[in-house]
């Protein structure tokens, strides 16, 4: 018959041995998991789409003034109609031969400090991008820029606005299909100042939760 002391020491290697056991099925079973791959998703989304679009000359313009201060300031609005023209694998465009339109509107928030003379202000900038494709919805914080002549002959109404006076800087906005092929997409555009400025939209399936 085992002594008390012995009993002991039997009881403590049996304990030993089943926790060595416990911990190796659970490594084990944690191993067969990882090794365990996610069935491929059925139907992924497509590849992202990249547009590089050319904003031509300015068709027509409207500026409302907002304060009725005969002046351009904060609150004012403005709204204008641009032509796109798409831009090749050789960073050629024709402007001559579009094929879209910007219709842009734009509040005017702050003033922001003049360079060289010319008239800067920061806007909320909401336009629509129609396409044979479809339309793409933008919504950015935008930027003006007047030289104090143009700035002198603004007035309430029609109003002939420059390419260089809509998009003086470049800025990112946020970009949504509406129809057509860009139905279901979003994305991001970036514009960059220049002659002609450029639009350029990635795009991209909208991710939906199930829940």
């Amino acid at each position: 018959m085992l002594s008390l002391p012995a009993l002991a020491r039997a009881t403590e290697s049996l304990l030993r041995l089943s926790f060595a056991g416990s911990v190796a099925l659970l490594l084990t079973a944690t191993a067969g998991c990882g090794l365990v791959q996610s069935p491929k998703k059925q139907g992924q989304p497509p590849t992202t789409r990249l547009l590089r679009l050319a904003l031509c000359a300015p068709k027509s313009g409207v500026f409302l003034d907002h304060n009725a201060d005969v002046m351009v300031s904060v609150g004012d609005r403005l709204s204008y109609v641009v032509p796109v023209a798409e831009v090749e694998a050789e960073d050629t465009h024709n402007c001559a031969q579009p094929i879209g339109t910007l219709y842009g509107g734009e509040e005017i928030v702050e003033r922001r400090t003049s360079k060289d003379g010319a008239h800067s202000y920061l806007t909320d900038m909401q336009g629509t991008v129609m396409l044979p494709e479809g339309n793409l919805r933008l919504m950015a914080m935008g930027a003006l820029q007047f030289t104090p002549q143009e700035r002198s002959s603004i007035v309430r109404g029609e109003q002939a606005f420059s390419l260089r006076a809509l998009f003086p800087e470049p800025h990112a906005a946020s970009v949504q299909g509406q129809g057509g092929d860009f139905a279901g997409l979003i994305g991001t555009a970036k514009l960059e100042p220049g002659r002609p400025p450029l639009l350029l939209i990635s795009l991209f399936p909208q991710v939906t939760l199930n829940r």
